[in-house]
């Protein structure tokens, strides 16, 4: 599998290629083409709709894990689990929001065997509070902790840009715009401790 991720202007555009299939980052989704024949792409499906702007996704095996906002909702930040084992129809498994009064927006997710992390930036207060998955049953997706740290006050549209999440061992690796980086410790997923944030 390759991942590309294309900054033009303040968006960010997230490719994924897998054997013939082309997953591309486009609002309101993510469009899947067929590229089995490089001068002639075609595209199968999509999965997103003209309600939501999906910020980020993550492919892991037969599934496409999406997060983003809902244009016309303030509180609207949200993660799609979608099973995409046949291309032609993903199916729309699980829906998780954030229990919350204030605007958000989720900017970035990651998955790793059981657990997924998703990271929601708030607007009232502009925090990231990243918050870790049970994955164990896709189709009830329930929260085990979270942790927040203070960020930069971004617009909704910059979001992509600048948030990202990477696991290495049992550490998460959570960019943090112009704060720089944060460090989680992961090693008990029920109680993450949140290191210092570093900038060069």
């Amino acid at each position: 599998m390759i991942e590309l991720h294309i900054i033009s202007g303040d968006y960010l555009t997230k490719v994924i290629i897998e054997d013939t299939l082309f997953y591309l980052l486009t609002p309101p989704g993510i469009v899947t083409v067929n590229i089995s024949d490089p001068t002639n792409p075609s595209e199968v499906s999509s999965v997103g709709t003209m309600t939501t702007y999906t910020v980020n996704f993550f492919k892991k095996d037969n599934y496409l894990y999406c997060c983003g906002f809902m244009l016309f909702n303030l509180l609207g930040g949200y993660a799609t689990i979608y099973q995409v084992s046949n291309s032609l129809n993903p199916i729309l498994i699980s829906e998780v929001a954030p229990k919350t009064n204030n605007a958000t927006s989720g900017v970035s997710l990651w998955v790793r065997d059981n657990y997924g992390l998703f990271l929601i930036y708030h607007h009232s207060n502009s925090t990231c509070e990243l918050k870790i998955l049970n994955l164990s049953d896709l189709s009830n997706v329930d929260e085990i902790s979270s942790c927040q740290f203070p960020v930069p006050t971004y617009e909704r549209a910059e979001l992509g840009s600048y948030f990202n999440i990477a696991i290495q061992s049992n550490y998460a690796f959570v960019s943090a715009g112009d704060s720089g980086f944060y460090i989680i410790d992961l090693s008990d997923p029920s109680n993450p401790v949140k290191g210092k944030c570093r900038k060069e």
